[in-house]
Parts: structure tokens; C-alpha cells; sequence
């Protein structure tokens, strides 16, 4: 029978790469068998979604032709807002070996490369070279400026990459540093004074990452979003980051930056997300013709998230968003649990049921005993007269061992007639008429 629910309209929501990490593990490790479960995961969605383009990338191994992508949602604000309420950028920098006095100027690019120090950090090194070479070898107020590179992972060697180039344009030592985006990244952005974004290509959305510098309050120079410099011009970047300097210190307009940042990133793409996912279920669900619909996607008016909805949310949460607890991590458990059960009860019973030339002595006996008797009452049944009995009492007795049997509850249409029996067909729910009757209920109705 076709289950009901596999008409359901599903859209699935993936606002994290967790799994997208896992996957690679999982083939390393044989186990095949959870990247097949969510592959046909994602295929029973009619939508998987997506807030950026990057994760479709990510999960490229599940993509069964059914990804989707809505640019927009209030998961990085509401993210960046949570982490702040637990975190301090005194005691961050503190941790991580800077003072307060430091500038500490964060470096991050194209988050579409993860595993490789790419070529946006090739570009942006030789680009901001006069920057860093300028500002690392001041040191104002008993400060220094701190260049650090937010990119691929912590244990690849980018450090060691980043010291050589250091090394070569004369700077100063420990004034560039590198940070996986496998690790803290919230803790990184909150530490840092101004963030330089540039990447070397041109992205369909608005990274993420500079959505959480500007919920931070940190004014962002950008090749494209906040302070505007011409890409691949020293001179440009330069000019637009002495505005946000004065004294060693952030000026008045970094402030205003910052603050006017903050705002932006509020409701940033917030109308396009709306009407993008109003567009989908307009596309994807489809209703009755008495059904009153609802009016055009082109009508929608709001232009802002509902924070009032999320608010109380973000006040009275003890959530903290360095700490992985993603369901991803428990159904990993859970099927590979299976595995090692398995296969320790295997391992112990082998052990236990190891059998011994004494007990293959005693089953040969235990056999040969059993084939004995049964030859002898085999032949004593032989010798045995037995007594049929009348008529009726046979027929009873084939009549009750038919009952008995499974097949026999389908009675024929002879069998019907002679006991005077009514006969009712069923007929099965199915399709999008059934959706009401799921959850109250058989299936099956009667039609006669």
C-alpha cells in the first residue's frame, strides 16, 4: 500500500553545514549507510531549502535536483544578538592574546572557499600590502594594529603561510594572525575593530559573516556594502580605511558607521526573503476550488522581520551558539550505535558458542538417540488400528482446521450465499483528500 503521507507537501529548511561536514567523514569511515539515510531524506522533500548559496555547494553530494535558494533570514542576527548577550569583546581579546589598546583589524573573503587558503586571500594580501605595512609598524597610544585572516580551517598550516608572507614585507612580528572558520567565528567578528571584506568575484548574496560584523556594531570596509573602495586598488582601500582611523583610534564616522550598520543588518533582505518564500508556496501547494485564495505575492508590504516575535526569544535565552548541538550529531548516534552493538554481540557470541570436540561428540549422540525414536514410533503407529469416525465429525474437523488458517478468512462468493452473509468492500484513502484524515483515524472506508 502507498503510504499517505508521501503526498504531503515538505519543505525542508537547512540553515546549517553541519551535515555538510559529517559527509566526507562518513565516506572515510565506511559508513555508507548514513549518507544513503539522508540522501533519501532530502529526496522525500519536495523543497530543500536554503538561506545562502554557499550551502548548496556544501551538500552537493545530496543534491537530488530539489535544492532551493531564499537569500535572507534573521538566523545571523538573531545568532550575532544571542552571542553578545553571553560574550565579551574584553574578555575575548584577552583569551586570544590581544589587548584593548590593539586595533585589531579582521580579514575575511569568499566563504565559497573552505578547505583551501583561496585566491580571494592571494588578492586580498597583495591588495592591502601598503595597508599592512603602513599601520603595523605604528604603535599609537601603547597599541598596535593586529591584521587577522578568518578562513578555511585552524589546523591547515594558513598560519604558518601567513607569517612567510608577513616575513617578506617586513612586518612586524605577531601583527598578522589566522583563525579557522572552523572555529569560534562569532568570537573572532566580536573581537575584532573593523572588518575588511573583499572577495575576487562577485557573490549572489550578502555574506553572512558581514551580516554578523554589522549586528556587532563593527563598521565593515567593503568592496561592495558599507565604506566603498574600488576592488584590487591599494590606493582606494587605503583611503577608505584612514577614514575609519583617527589617532590610532576608531574615528567619529567609524562610529556612525557602525551604528548605521547595525540598523541596516536588522531587516537586511528581509522583503526579498518574504516575498521569496511566499513565491514557493504559491508554486508548490495547490488548493480546492472552493477554497478562498490568497491575494498576490506582489501585494506583500512587509519590508521588516517580526523581532517582536523573537524578542522575549533572544532576552530570556540561555542558548550559546559555540556549542554544537546540532540533531545531526544524534542521528549519527543513533544508526551507527546499531553497527556497534551489532557487532560487539556478534564478537561475544562467537566467543561464547565456540564449540569444543566434546560437544560435537554430544550432539552426534543427542541426534542418532532422536533418529531412533522416531523410527520406532513410526513403526509402532503402523501396527496402531485407528478409527476414522462417521461423517459429519471429519468434516467438522476439516471445517475448524480451515478457519484456522489465514487464507481461509477470505471466504468465497459461494461461501457468502450458503451462510446468508452481507459482503462490504473497502476502499482505501489516498491523495491530497486523505491529508484531513491522517491523524484521526483509519484509512479505509466502507462503501457497501
Amino acid at each position: 500500500m502507498q503510504e499517505p503521507f508521501d503526498t504531503v507537501p515538505l519543505i525542508w529548511i537547512v540553515q546549517e553545514d553541519t551535515l555538510a561536514k559529517r559527509l566526507p567523514v562518513y565516506e572515510e569511515k565506511g559508513l555508507q549507510h548514513l549518507v544513503l539515510n539522508w540522501k533519501t531524506a532530502f529526496t522525500r522533500a519536495n523543497v530543500i531549502l536554503f538561506p545562502d548559496f554557499t550551502l548548496p555547494m556544501l551538500y552537493s553530494m545530496l543534491d537530488t535536483g530539489n535544492f532551493h535558494v531564499i537569500p535572507g533570514s534573521p538566523v545571523d542576527v538573531w545568532g550575532a544578538e544571542s552571542y553578545s548577550k553571553t560574550h565579551e569583546k574584553q574578555q575575548l581579546r584577552k583569551d586570544n592574546g590581544f589587548s584593548m589598546d590593539d586595533m585589531v583589524v579582521l580579514v575575511v573573503g569568499s566563504s565559497f572557499f573552505y578547505d583551501e587558503l583561496s585566491w580571494d586571500y592571494a588578492v586580498a594580501l597583495q591588495t592591502i600590502g601598503p595597508l599592512l605595512q603602513r599601520y603595523t609598524r605604528r604603535n599609537d597610544a601603547g597599541g598596535s594594529f593586529k591584521f587577522i585572516f578568518l578562513s578555511g580551517n585552524s589546523t591547515d598550516g594558513y598560519d604558518d603561510a601567513l607569517q612567510q608572507v608577513a616575513s617578506r614585507l617586513g612586518l612586524p612580528q605577531g601583527s598578522v594572525r589566522h583563525y579557522g572558520l572552523d572555529g569560534d567565528t562569532n568570537g573572532v567578528i566580536l573581537m575584532a575593530d573593523i572588518v575588511l571584506y573583499g572577495s575576487s568575484q562577485e557573490e549572489q548574496g550578502f555574506p553572512p559573516l558581514i551580516i554578523r560584523a554589522m549586528t556587532f556594531g563593527i563598521p565593515v570596509v567593503d568592496g561592495a556594502h558599507c565604506v566603498f573602495f574600488p576592488k584590487h586598488d591599494p590606493d582606494a582601500l587605503l583611503r577608505a580605511f584612514s577614514l575609519l582611523i583617527s589617532n590610532g583610534r576608531l574615528s567619529k564616522f567609524a562610529e556612525t558607521v557602525a551604528s548605521s550598520g547595525r540598523l541596516l543588518a536588522k531587516n537586511i533582505l528581509a522583503s526579498e526573503c518574504i516575498t521569496g518564500y511566499a513565491s514557493l508556496l504559491v508554486n508548490l501547494l495547490y488548493f480546492p476550488s472552493d477554497v478562498l485564495l490568497p491575494g498576490p505575492v506582489s501585494e506583500l508590504l512587509q519590508a521588516s522581520w517580526e523581532w517582536n516575535l523573537f524578542r522575549k526569544e533572544i532576552e530570556h535565552s540561555n542558548f550559546d551558539t559555540s556549542v554544537d548541538s546540532s540533531v545531526v550529531y544524534t542521528v549519527e548516534e543513533e544508526l551507527t550505535k546499531h553497527i556497534i552493538d551489532t557487532s560487539k554481540n556478534r564478537t561475544e557470541l562467537q566467543d561464547q558458542d565456540a564449540l569444543t570436540g566434546q560437544d560435537l561428540d554430544l550432539v552426534t549422540e543427542i541426534e542418532n538417540f532422536e533418529d531412533y525414536e522416531r523410527l520406532e514410533m513410526e513403526e509402532i503407529n503402523e501396527r496402531t488400528e485407528r478409527h476414522l469416525g462417521v461423517w459429519d465429525e471429519i468434516y467438522r474437523n476439516a471445517r475448524k482446521s480451515e478457519k484456522l488458517r489465514f487464507e481461509a478468512n477470505e471466504r468465497d462468493e459461494g461461501e457468502l450465499e450458503r451462510t446468508g452473509q452481507p459482503v462490504c468492500i473497502y476502499e482505501i484513502y489516498g491523495g491530497a483528500g486523505a491529508w484531513p484524515f491522517l491523524h484521526h483515524g483509519s484509512l479505509y472506508r466502507g462503501l457497501s
